[in-house]
């Protein structure tokens, strides 16, 4: 089974995808990217900063998301400014769909922050004299 628990306080190696799974639009949306996430969250809340990002960069006038070939086929979506700044249907939102898995797990290192606060302190002492 895939393990899709991003809660604690572990380093998680995350792959993730968005996909848009219309009957006859089928297709992905932003292929396959992988991420290392170092706090603790859930699905939906890591889903939908994800999709909220890719919908954001598709309306970023110097960015934008190329328009997938099948869909410029079918000359879908209907409302288009260029291949790169298209608009969903607002009926045809509920299709966008986020896929992820956790990779791998990893303990986080241990902080070195008494080694810096010598180090610092011993500076200090050294500029003092």
């Amino acid at each position: 089974m895939d393990d899709q628990d991003l809660s604690g306080d572990d380093l998680k190696y995350v792959s993730y995808a968005i996909i848009f799974t219309k009957r006859d639009f089928e297709t992905t949306l932003e292929k396959n990217e992988q991420e290392v996430v170092n706090y603790s969250t859930n699905g939906g809340s890591f889903g939908g900063l994800k999709i909220a990002k890719f919908f954001k960069k598709l309306n970023d006038p110097k960015q934008g998301v190329l328009r997938p070939k099948l869909w410029a086929d079918a000359k879908y979506p209907p409302e288009l400014t260029d291949e790169k700044h298209w608009e969903l249907p607002e009926e045809d939102e509920k299709y966008v769909t986020f896929i992820y898995r956790v990779e791998k797990r990893f303990p986080r290192q241990e902080a070195d922050y008494d080694k810096r606060q010598v180090e610092t302190l011993e500076k200090i002492s050294n500029k003092i004299g």
